[in-house]
């Protein structure tokens, strides 16, 4: 929760979101918290003072308040995820708890038994943007407001490996190599795990990473994309 000696006043929703990360906010002067926002806050189901996870190194954030719509009132900061062995996230994306766990399955339901498979190594270190962003989607001026911008989601570029090597999205997709197989493993394996998962054959906006999310599609959120 956000310390009472230190308030905030509500921000008015702007006609043009703010595209500040999570680690820029903070660094920021703190600002009022804008109703919705409050709204989703004192709801206490985004309380995370005790966000655990098996295996996974995370750290509690303030909650995260941006303009308009934008916020994760839940924020953590995902570091790693172990399994057999530790994967460290390179962009410590800020994101919601919920989101963390889903996260930390596919990591290791997807993306490690993928790279044992086709790579005979496993993933070292996961290259990923910041998680919380608060922009539209594609990061146009008008639409719909990205998962992005609610702590939901995470772009992931590239795979470091524990034998040195390197996966990487744009370059490996659709390449028929082990590492195109792979890349491909982790496309489907996302699939199973996110409601939102867009890469390459998405469009141009993804040519270079995988976006994945958890947003709510259709009227009883149970519609998945997955290109």
């Amino acid at each position: 929760m956000v310390d009472p000696a230190d308030p905030i006043s509500p921000v008015a929703k702007p006609s043009k979101l703010d595209t500040t990360s999570a680690s820029q906010s903070q660094s920021t002067p703190s600002r009022p918290l804008n109703p919705s926002f409050k709204r989703r806050l004192d709801a206490g189901e985004y309380s995370v003072e005790s966000c655990e996870i098996d295996g996974v190194d995370l750290k509690v954030l303030p909650p995260i308040s941006g303009k308009g719509a934008c916020g994760v009132p839940s924020a953590v900061s995902l570091r790693s995820v172990g399994t057999s062995s530790e994967m460290d996230l390179s962009g410590h994306p800020a994101i919601t708890c919920e989101f963390a766990g889903s996260f930390a399955r596919f990591v290791r339901k997807g993306v490690q038994p993928a790279a044992r498979l086709y790579l005979k190594t496993q993933v070292a270190e996961l290259e990923t943007g910041p998680g919380y962003v608060c922009r539209r989607r594609n990061n146009r001026p008008t639409g719909k407001i990205s998962e992005h911008a609610l702590g939901k989601a995470i772009d992931v570029m590239g795979f470091k490996l524990e034998d040195g090597g390197a996966v990487s999205v744009e370059q490996d997709w659709a390449q028929d190599t082990p590492k195109g197989r792979f890349l491909k493993a982790v496309h489907t394996a996302a699939c199973s795990e996110f409601t939102t998962v867009l890469g390459p054959d998405a469009d141009a906006n993804h040519r270079n990473h995988f976006h994945l999310d958890i947003g709510c599609h259709g009227k009883t959120c149970t519609y998945l994309i997955c290109q």
